[in-house]
């Protein structure tokens, strides 16, 4: 997922019709990477992983059903320099 700043100039007048917007809604999904203020992605399983950027490094929290919140397992997650697995799926790579 992705979280950007609220934008006025994307907001519907009151009343007006869902389809005279449809250029502000694209416009507002439609937006650069660098205007981003956190992105992260959520595993549910077993344990319940979200992993979170706000742009200065990486953290991984856990949810904690007992307390109903996460909490920081994982803090300033990188990735190693090098790995023992080369994982990726080559099945396009005639479109890379």
């Amino acid at each position: 997922f992705g979280i950007y700043a609220y934008s006025s100039s994307n907001a519907k007048s009151p009343g007006a019709s869902p389809l005279a917007h449809k250029s502000d809604e694209e416009a507002s999904v439609l937006r650069r990477g660098s205007e981003m203020l956190a992105a992260g992605y959520a595993l549910f399983g077993a344990a319940t992983q979200l992993v979170l950027s706000r742009g200065r490094g990486v953290d991984g929290f856990t949810l904690h059903p007992v307390l109903q919140r996460f909490t920081l397992t994982r803090p300033r997650l990188q990735m190693p320099l090098v790995g023992r697995f080369y994982s990726v799926n080559l099945g396009h790579r005639q479109e890379w």
